[in-house]
């Protein structure tokens, strides 16, 4: 997978609608080498598994959020607010907004001790999907093949930071049937989600050659994933 990941469009940068098509597709996850972490039951539920190859983390996450697309992806857009509701994060910042649909930003990484504070930069990109029935966003840090505007900087108070790169982020939000709510008011609105995210672990100098180890994945798995998918 992370050789998929240098294929080139923009400057390196994955186009939407493939990134989805080649790691959003029906998992075969045993035979993928993916281990289910964590399973959330409830209205918001979800499943997270995980699967590490060196220093890097890719997580695969499918469930369900009692909210409109329209809504999370106005959630996400609102980059400046991220901590306001993400715990994990100590700042955040759009960089530069390049179209209503694309733009590059940067956030602070807090998670629990030992972990350093880290920064996240990233460029993002959403897209329709083509059935017409979810819309499709992808995010990536620079690397050798996504190339960094000179225009676009870390804010001062990430700087000097480790870095925790992003090697890709693909999500589908699909806009799934109304559920009746038991309590006879009106009915919710739902969105499916399923997504796929591989960390470049090694950057944050935590990582020995043998791979994640167990209590760093357990941070990211069992504390960031449920707290960030109910917020």
């Amino acid at each position: 997978a992370n050789d998929d990941c240098a294929r080139p469009w923009k400057a390196g940068l994955w186009r939407p609608v493939d990134a989805a098509q080649t790691f959003l597709r029906d998992p075969q996850i045993e035979a993928d080498g993916w281990t289910l972490a964590r399973t959330i039951a409830g209205e918001q539920h979800m499943r997270v598994f995980t699967r590490q190859s060196g220093g890097h983390l890719s997580l695969r996450i499918e469930g369900v959020v009692a909210h409109d697309g329209a809504r999370i992806l106005s959630v996400l857009r609102e980059v400046d607010l991220l901590e306001r509701w993400n715990r994990f994060c100590d700042g955040a910042e759009t960089l530069s907004l390049l179209s209503p649909t694309e733009l590059w930003a940067a956030a602070g990484v807090a998670l629990p001790w030992p972990v350093p504070k880290l920064s996240l930069l990233i460029h993002a990109h959403v897209a329709p999907d083509p059935t017409g029935h979810a819309v499709i966003a992808v995010a990536q840090s620079p690397s050798a093949s996504v190339v960094q505007p000179s225009n676009v900087r870390l804010p001062p108070f990430l700087r000097g930071r480790a870095p925790l790169p992003v090697h890709l982020a693909v999500a589908r939000l699909r806009t799934l049937p109304p559920q009746a709510q038991s309590n006879g008011q009106a009915t919710r609105q739902r969105t499916g989600g399923d997504i796929f995210i591989t960390f470049d672990m090694s950057a944050i100098g935590l990582v020995p050659s043998a791979g994640v180890p167990t209590w760093l994945i357990n941070i990211i798995v069992y504390i960031a994933v449920p707290s960030i998918w109910h917020g």
